[in-house]
């Protein structure tokens, strides 16, 4: 896989603040900033940039549909935790109650 050039880095770098650097590329760039962080520095620095912006845009409220959807998918993994919270506290409950047998096999044995 070919490294972006210096002046492509920075490009990468300002797209990916600003939020445009989208799918497989953002991925990428994204390990490439985890493996290399000479790739974190240009980001930080359009940060820095853009920074200012945002005291002057005005604040923007999500629609109604935006909440709801977060809602239904934190009900979603909710749901799926606490079943995987019994499966533990079950399989909990076995261990401890192995290891009550064992100690009492060995104080009787």
């Amino acid at each position: 896989m070919k490294r972006p050039s210096p002046e492509q880095r920075e490009i990468l770098a300002g797209e990916y603040a600003i939020g445009t650097l989208g799918g497989p590329a953002r991925q990428r760039y994204e390990r490439l900033r985890v493996e290399d962080a000479t790739y974190c520095y240009p980001v930080d620095d359009w940060e820095n940039r853009l920074a200012p912006l945002v005291e002057v845009l005005p604040a923007r409220q999500p629609p109604a549909s935006v909440w709801a959807g977060i809602e239904g998918r934190l009900d979603e993994s909710g749901a799926g935790a606490a079943k995987g919270d019994r499966t533990w506290r079950l399989l909990a409950a076995v261990a401890v109650g192995l290891l009550v047998l064992l100690a009492l096999a060995s104080i009787l044995f």
